[in-house]
């Protein structure tokens, strides 16, 4: 028997040793996101103001916008909606790596996504110039409160990836490999699957075992 070392997977922690000529290997990850904000927005307290429209600026019978473009009387009212939004993936990725040489492996990950997404909208008037009886969702309910979400699950954005091992057994400098990696689009964004657009990334990884402490260091830049 012959003692070997192989990478948890790109997911975990990605190691600087390569697989082998030859070797071919298979592997499976799961996680879970779910998303409490995006953008530093909370998503369970969302605001939007939707203002009301020049409707009364009438000149000779036609209707013309105020000179400097300010609303006025009952128009400034606004019309605010909280959302309260619940957005959840599971994914189901899959891994599969060959090596080409001692020192190059080839790899592809293709990612299952099921997607959980819900909204729900509360909508208030707020008057701004006072006025009462004009605006209201008084018996309303159907304009004011709403809902909408559901579950999609389908293929993410698959990836196809490169790794070269070009530094190996240098005493105890650590092992160092360049990544290479591209995602296409193959998820189907109308649907939350992928993102539609194609974003390519490169890296350096290193790592080296001493005694029972084997370090891993990965360094990347990604764009789209």
């Amino acid at each position: 028997p012959v003692e070997t070392q192989d990478s948890l997977g790109p997911l975990l922690a990605e190691s600087a040793t390569t697989l082998g000529k030859g070797k071919f290997d298979l592997a499976f990850g799961f996680s879970r996101f779910k998303y409490d904000s995006i953008d530093g927005e909370d998503l369970n307290n969302i605001v939007l103001d939707f203002p009301h429209e020049d409707c009364c600026s009438f000149q000779n019978g036609i209707q013309r916008p105020p000179p400097d473009g300010v609303l006025s009387g009952f128009e400034t009212d606004v019309v605010r909606v909280n959302l309260d939004i619940e957005l959840s993936y599971d994914v189901f990725a899959f891994f599969a790596n060959y090596g080409l040489t001692d020192r190059w492996d080839v790899g592809i990950v293709v990612p299952v996504l099921s997607v959980d997404a819900h909204a729900r909208g509360h909508a208030e008037i707020v008057s701004n110039s006072g006025a009462t009886g004009i605006h209201s969702f008084f018996g309303q309910d159907e304009l004011q409160n709403s809902h909408t979400g559901g579950s999609e699950t389908g293929i993410g954005d698959a990836v196809l990836r490169t790794k070269y091992n070009f530094m190996r057994d240098h005493g105890a400098a650590p092992d160092m490999s360049l990544l290479v990696q591209v995602t296409g689009p193959t998820g189907d964004e109308e649907n939350l699957l992928g993102t539609g657009e194609w974003r390519y990334k490169a890296g350096l990884i290193a790592s080296k075992r001493y005694g029972c402490f084997g370090p891993h260091l990965n360094v990347a830049y990604e764009t789209s």
